[in-house]
């Protein structure tokens, strides 16, 4: 280890560390109010679908407690790369934030290099209301190149179930259906800002998650053909109702084959999840989304009662490649 990041001691994470790595992240999230955080799960997934070794740090006190984290993770071909991190909130303003900023950038710079680009777009999103990242992303050169809004609604007033339309039907989301859904996600999302195609093992990350609730996600399969079109995969974090004292059904995914997309297919879906949401005794539905989707999701999810109550901005910054 070395001296660095304001007196504290950086190195990257080993496997060893990401219990205590989670509770950082947990502290962080806390302390700002954080709608969700990552859970040991998400770092073991990251650890292990990644280079930690050289994309990862975790700033430690001499006590040998982490106090600041950093990544950088590659999207698609490399071209753009997404940042996460943080600091303690007891070690808070003493550019130590600034400190991990900036490893990100020197890191990004060098993952151009090694890709053979000429460059790479760093992203990094935080939620609107805690404003210390944003003064720094600023002050650091960054821009807002996007906006995504968390949409809730109230399981009050549900619309009544009705068929789905003629030609299809709505199947539970099985394990035997993991892949063929892969396949669909991938082509429903094709040409999304900021998506990427899912690889098998990450898609198994996603809905093996211990979040993830089987039994609100389902598969619509037009009978003709025996083939997937639409999908919905939903969640479920306790922690959400702790820190904030409501119990939330989450949708995590939801995606329609481009083919078949204005035939209520997606309306379906949400509506048998919220139905099924609130025989489990959830008091809220929430969703986020990419406010500049362009395929009408914001008046299909308002059409159903959702309400924007939280907005995130992305923030962008074109670092060149450096040997």
């Amino acid at each position: 280890m070395t001296e660095e990041f304001g007196g504290l001691l950086v190195r990257a994470p080993l496997r060893n560390d990401i219990p205590a790595w989670a509770e950082l992240v947990a502290r962080i999230a806390e302390a700002e109010r954080h709608t969700w955080f990552e859970k040991v799960e998400d770092l073991e997934t990251f650890y292990e679908l990644h280079d930690a070794a050289s994309d990862a740090v975790l700033a430690f006190d001499h006590d040998g407690v982490p106090r600041a984290h950093g990544r950088l993770t590659a999207v698609g071909d490399g071209a753009v790369v997404r940042t996460e991190g943080g600091v303690d909130p007891a070690w808070l303003r003493r550019g130590i934030g600034r400190h991990v900023l900036r490893w990100q950038q020197e890191r990004a710079g060098r993952l151009a290099a090694e890709r053979g680009l000429p460059g790479v777009a760093l992203r990094a999103q935080h939620e609107d209301h805690v404003q210390g990242p944003a003064r720094l992303f600023d002050s650091e050169g960054f821009e807002i190149v996007r906006w995504f809004n968390e949409m809730h609604r109230g399981l009050d007033g549900l619309p009544p179930a009705r068929p789905i339309t003629p030609g299809y039907e709505l199947l539970e989301w099985t394990t035997d259906l993991d892949e063929q859904t892969r396949l669909l996600h991938n082509l429903a999302f094709a040409g999304h800002w900021g998506s990427a195609p899912r690889t098998e093992e990450s898609w198994a990350r996603r809905v093996g998650n211990p979040e993830v609730r089987r039994d609100w996600s389902f598969v619509v399969r037009e009978t003709s053909t025996g083939s997937p079109v639409a999908y919905h995969l939903g969640s479920h974090d306790p922690e959400i109702e702790r820190l904030h004292g409501r119990a939330e059904g989450y949708t995590e995914l939801i995606g329609v084959h481009p083919g078949h997309r204005g035939r209520g297919l997606a309306r379906h879906l949400l509506e048998e999840a919220l139905r099924r949401y609130a025989a489990d005794g959830m008091s809220t539905a929430a969703l986020d989304m990419d406010s500049g989707n362009g395929t009408g999701a914001l008046a299909l999810y308002e059409g159903l009662g959702y309400r924007v109550v939280n907005r995130a901005p992305v923030w962008e910054k074109t670092i060149p490649a450096t040997p």
